[in-house]
């Protein structure tokens, strides 16, 4: 009977035709504790839980679906406006009365989905944690009988909460003015810091029941690629890609051989980041379909963008962290990550948001020299990093084994599959040219030059990749002297430049040295 009523509305109100054990797991959890079971099991049943899924996996339907069956009052916090506005439309398309309370809403808006709460015509609030400071909804939901309390993206709360958004940390101390009976967090991925953060916040001390699935995504296939000029390798991966997930020959798609699938979620650390890379996709492939998300955009602004990119099927989003967790859009193809993660955690998060309807995708991320000498000794970057820079090592194996999970064989990783990048696109090109023509050329005509000599490779592009090999010490340039501003590889002998070479010249000797 249990598994019957479940089903029946899994299937009935989201289209679902079966459910993952977890998902039974959890969803038969939040029922017993509320007493749909009768009393006796009720005394039994987890009163909390932290349900760790992966993305993909259904963590939505966990809180959503045991809102059509029992009586509590579902509260649901969320971290970022994206989700709430994403899991209402989700909530109204099931068929569940719901109200959304966020700032920027009219004196007439509030009043009535307060009304609407003290009528009991709602089954769930979604709000976030700034909203939970109003007084007035404290005391509407100190009236209500039982409050079961929902926490999304619960991973937030230790990483965002004790540094730059204490409303976080206030959500713990709910069970102590409203009447929550039971408490249920979910994350995607989350290790023992988190887990740990998590229990002292949310659950002050007391084990939450844990239920967890290994995080690994088996159809999504990681790559990490040296990168000396991102905007255009970025670029030169998403040229054309019209949201295939194989070449013409029928082989899984190879940066820059063939173009990764669309559409794509780019995710920049700052906003600035992601502002610039947007305007340069724009301009490098001549196109519309690429826009920008991140917090310091109006309310207006973010649901045109989300809305329009839910719907886009070869679109490009450029985005922080703001945009992403819980929104649901199934089709994402490809994931980039301008700038590593910092933390695995937020990578498995972040990259997590690609092949939501379990098809091939990719997460493909970006490796400059910078990246590997960050100006912080965060531990948990630099245990990622360590992911990404062993090109011996499976990546699937190495991210999960931070996780403390295992895994029996990789479903698709550029190690496993012997396509490993060794060098940054353009750099052996450029080197082989000025090891072969030392001293010809400064800056601007040797970026000229490697132009014309590789058409692969711009201008522009070959300007920055000079840049970015003087920064690592593979090419420098003469500092003084007639010659000041000449490039030269790493190695070249310096003898040379004791020698003036117009006086050489006189002498009939040429200032370079002579083949043997």
């Amino acid at each position: 009977m249990v598994k019957d009523i479940i089903a029946q509305c899994a299937k009935e109100h989201f289209g679902i035709e079966s459910l993952y054990p977890q998902q039974r797991i959890v969803i038969a959890n939040i029922l017993s504790a509320a007493g749909f079971y009768g009393e006796e099991e009720a005394e039994d049943a987890p009163k909390h839980q932290l349900v760790i899924l992966p993305t993909g996996m259904g963590k939505s339907i966990c809180f959503m679906l045991p809102c059509l069956l029992m009586k509590p009052l579902t509260l649901v916090v969320f971290p970022l406006l994206s989700l709430m506005s994403d899991q209402k439309r989700r909530f109204d398309n099931a068929g569940i009365p719901v109200v959304l309370i966020r700032g920027g809403q009219s004196r007439e808006e509030r009043q009535k989905i307060f009304r609407s709460i003290e009528q009991e015509k709602v089954a769930a609030i979604l709000t976030n944690p700034e909203m939970l400071e109003s007084q007035r909804l404290m005391e509407l939901l100190s009236t209500v009988e039982r409050i079961h309390l929902v926490v999304d993206e619960v991973h937030t709360l230790p990483e965002w909460g004790e540094s730059f958004r204490p409303a976080l940390l206030k959500i713990g101390g709910l069970a102590e003015r409203l009447p929550i009976t039971q408490i249920t967090a979910f994350t995607a991925t989350a290790g023992e810091r988190i887990i740990e953060g998590v229990s002292r916040l949310l659950f002050h001390g007391d084990p939450p029941n844990l239920v967890t699935a290994l995080p690994d995504r088996p159809n999504i296939h990681y790559r990490v690629i040296p990168s000396l000029n991102k905007s255009a390798d970025i670029a030169a991966l998403l040229a054309d890609g019209m949201g295939k997930t194989e070449n013409h020959r029928g082989e899984a798609p190879t940066p820059f051989v063939s173009p990764m699938p669309r559409p794509a979620v780019i995710f920049c650390r700052t906003r600035k980041e992601t502002e610039r890379m947007a305007r340069e996709l724009r301009y490098k492939l001549e196109e519309d379909s690429i826009r920008f998300y991140h917090a310091g955009l109006e309310r207006e602004e973010k649901e045109l963008c989300a809305d329009w990119f839910f719907t886009s099927i070869r679109g490009i989003l450029v985005a922080t962290t703001a945009y992403g967790m819980g929104v649901d859009k199934a089709n994402i193809r490809t994931v980039i990550h301008h700038r590593p993660s910092p933390s695995v955690e937020a990578f498995l998060q972040e990259s997590g948001r690609a092949g939501r309807d379990r098809k091939p995708a990719w997460s493909v991320v970006l490796l400059s020299p910078d990246d590997l000498h960050p100006d912080h000794g965060d531990q948990r970057y630099e245990a990622l990093l360590a992911c990404f820079t062993d090109a011996n090592r499976c990546r699937r194996e190495a991210l999960l084994k931070l996780l403390d999970a295992q895994i029996k064989e990789c479903g698709g990783c550029d190690v496993c599959d012997s396509s490993v990048q060794q060098e940054a696109r353009g750099r052996r090109e450029l080197l082989t040219l000025f090891r072969a023509m030392p001293l010809r050329w400064k800056e601007k005509e040797g970026a000229t030059m490697a132009a014309i000599r590789f058409p692969n490779i711009t201008t522009e592009e070959a300007h920055s990749l000079i840049t970015a090999l003087f920064a690592e010490g593979s090419l420098k340039k003469v500092s003084r002297g007639p010659w000041k501003g000449l490039i030269y590889p790493a190695g070249f002998p310096v003898s040379i430049f004791r020698t003036d070479p117009y006086r050489s010249a006189a002498r009939g000797r040429s200032p370079l040295p002579q083949p043997r």
